[in-house]
């Protein structure tokens, strides 16, 4: 499929499982209402470094299997973060069909993102771990791993509760995969298919699982259980003493959440700050109605924009 041109600003919008933020636009394709709103746009556009050249393909849903993302073996880089280039940005996804399914037939189903910089975003305004996929439909032993695990109950609840997915598909030839995704796969020092990276949502590479026994789901499913616990492990330290600096997860009325700081509000809205400094803005009424009694114990100021929707 053509790569799409990246959007006009005014018609950007992010939208997740768990979570959407828009800007100017309605969302498309029955995705969730946008909750938290994007209350200096400024800062949500472009594409992180390395990333502006060459976005991944993007496809509709209908078009995209969710069962075969083709294989993913992990190789950690000791050090390696992506913490500069992608989680400190505020992507704005321009089309909430680059998510797919990762289970079809349940319409509950978690969802694999298809861009890493999205992704990426994703998992730190939701504060979980993210799981990248490398793979190739060419390959058999991706082909089993997606087959065999990805296409599981089990791991489509596990990504619905606990984490953000991403998969990335290369073809055999190298040298036809887009130039995003060959920085991507040079920068982590992937070898081989399949690999899954898994990342704090800092943008820090935590560990990974390289290759896949074929017949072996259930110890795979249980080492991925495994790392994904370890770094929830590292987040909750880190966001223990982020809610020590005021930091909390706020929830919408939809059970949309976000994990943010109070910053001001007036009679109706309330602005809420991310780690990274980003603003959002929400309808006092909207918010779940812990968040309201917490959001009202705050003095009042008079200067927040009319930006949420």
């Amino acid at each position: 499929m053509a790569q799409d041109a990246v959007p006009n600003a005014e018609q950007e919008f992010f939208t997740g499982e768990g979570v959407a933020f828009q800007r100017a636009a309605p969302v498309a394709n029955g995705q969730p209402a946008a909750a938290f709103a994007v209350a200096n746009p400024g800062q949500s556009q472009g594409l992180p470094a390395g990333f502006q050249q060459g976005l991944p393909p993007q496809t509709n849903q209908a078009e995209q299997s969710p069962n075969a993302p083709a294989g993913v073996a992990a190789t950690t880089s000791s050090g390696s973060s992506v913490s500069q280039e992608i989680a400190r940005s505020r992507v704005i996804a321009p089309d909430a069909a680059q998510r797919v399914p990762v289970n079809r037939d349940d319409p509950d189903s978690a969802w694999w993102e298809i861009n890493p910089s999205f992704a990426f975003a994703r998992s730190q305004l939701l504060q979980r771990p993210l799981l990248l996929l490398f793979t190739g439909e060419w390959n058999s032993r991706a082909v089993a791993l997606s087959d065999e695990v990805f296409a599981s109950k089990s791991f489509s609840d596990l990504a619905k509760e606990r984490l953000v997915v991403c998969y990335l598909k290369y073809p055999r030839n190298i040298t036809e995969a887009s130039a995003a995704n060959r920085r991507l796969k040079e920068k982590f020092k992937v070898r081989g298919y399949p690999n899954v990276l898994l990342f704090h949502p800092n943008g820090e590479l935590v560990s990974g699982i390289r290759g896949y026994r074929t017949g072996r789901p259930v110890d795979y499913f249980h080492r991925l259980k495994s790392e994904v616990s370890s770094i929830e492990q590292q987040i909750a330290a880190s966001q223990q003493e982020l809610a020590n600096r005021g930091f909390r997860t706020w929830t919408h009325y939809l059970g949309q959440e976000i994990f943010c700081r109070f910053g001001r509000r007036d009679d109706t809205l309330v602005t809420l700050l991310d780690v990274e400094g980003v603003e959002y803005t929400v309808r006092i009424n909207d918010l779940a109605p812990e968040c309201q009694i917490y959001a009202e114990s705050f003095p009042i100021v008079r200067d927040i924009p009319e930006t949420a929707e």
